[in-house]
């Protein structure tokens, strides 16, 4: 929404607002709900008192919504790897990326290093332009656990030279 507002020195005053599109508003601070980029352009608000009147005006610049990052990363990782995760590049973007196990980054394309289980799951991101800010895209990541492994040797842990052992893993 765009808030315009108007003030005067002098008491007991009217206002009219026109703008673009054919917008008017005789409230003293109106509101233009649901702006697109057709609302920029000039407002000029006109107040009046016994019959004389003074204006002035507001130029306004309706910036666009950034398109959507699109969030990426190397998953599935392993316990201990690092999670890369990726950005598309939106032009003269900041990035905001929140995320388990309270993450936060404010790069296009961090790394979280040595990641545990509980770094796995739904990583967010948006992108920043102009103070407007895209949609939110996510990414899921995997942290797999490592494999166990346990190794048995037959006949056992110790034999003599010339036996044969068999291991079993």
């Amino acid at each position: 929404s765009l808030n315009l507002t108007g003030n005067s020195t002098t008491s007991g005053v009217s206002y009219t607002w026109v703008g673009p599109g054919g917008y008017s508003s005789s409230s003293q601070n109106p509101t233009v709900g649901n702006v697109s980029a057709s609302a920029s352009g000039n407002y000029v608000c006109t107040v009046t008192a016994n019959g004389c009147n003074n204006k002035d005006t507001l130029a306004v610049v309706i910036n666009p919504k950034p398109s959507k990052p699109t969030a990426g990363s190397n998953s599935p990782i392993c316990l201990g790897q690092d999670l890369n995760l990726t950005a598309s590049t939106i032009t003269n973007a900041t990035y905001n990326w929140w995320g388990p196990a309270a993450f936060t980054a404010t790069v296009q394309n961090p790394t979280r290093n040595n990641v545990t289980g509980s770094h796995a799951g739904a990583y967010y991101v948006a992108a920043t332009v102009n103070g407007c800010v895209s949609d939110t895209d996510t990414v899921s990541v995997l942290i797999n656990p490592d494999p166990q492994v346990n190794i048995v040797a037959t006949p056992g842990n110790n034999i003599c030279n010339g036996q044969t052992a068999t291991f079993v893993a």
